[in-house]
């Protein structure tokens, strides 16, 4: 009989061991089944992030370009302003060129008179002018108005 007992208790162990292997089973298929559902989630998070980063970079890469042709415009606008501003220079450095005698010689002749000029063109008024070349101020007036209209 005990060993009946034995083989009663061997057999309600292996039917309770079934079971807790059963639930354990099931336990671990239903955990399986959640990390299968987060695991998906995750890869759909992943995917919508990737998806939304493409359409960034569409953008950004839109705008990259817009931005490139307004540099691009900006330059060329610049290169003819440049151009004009180096024609400018050249016709400047031209006048430039030109000594005050050279501009004052065909018009007066006499050095005082070319002295009163040259004064006059340094702001200094006809009195003073007159003053210190010893001059009357209606002279030194004369000669800065005839001076002038012949530049006129």
């Amino acid at each position: 009989m005990m060993e009946h007992i034995n083989f009663d208790y061997v057999a309600y162990a292996q039917i309770a061991l079934s079971i807790i292997l059963v639930v354990v089973l099931l336990f671990v298929m239903f955990k399986q089944s959640s990390i299968n559902s987060k695991i998906n989630n995750f890869i759909e998070s992943f995917e919508e992030i990737i998806s939304e980063h493409e359409q960034i970079i569409e953008q950004f890469d839109k705008n990259l370009k817009e931005k490139k042709m307004l540099i691009e415009k900006l330059l060329a606008n610049l290169d003819k302003k440049i151009a004009i501003g180096e024609e400018l220079c050249n016709k400047l450095s031209t006048l430039i060129e030109r000594t005050p005698e050279e501009n004052t010689t065909p018009i007066l002749r006499n050095p005082e008179h070319e002295k009163i000029i040259r004064l006059a063109n340094k702001g200094v008024n006809a009195k003073t002018i007159a003053k210190e070349l010893q001059k009357s101020v209606g002279e030194v007036e004369l000669i800065i108005d005839i001076y002038k209209a012949k530049i006129k």
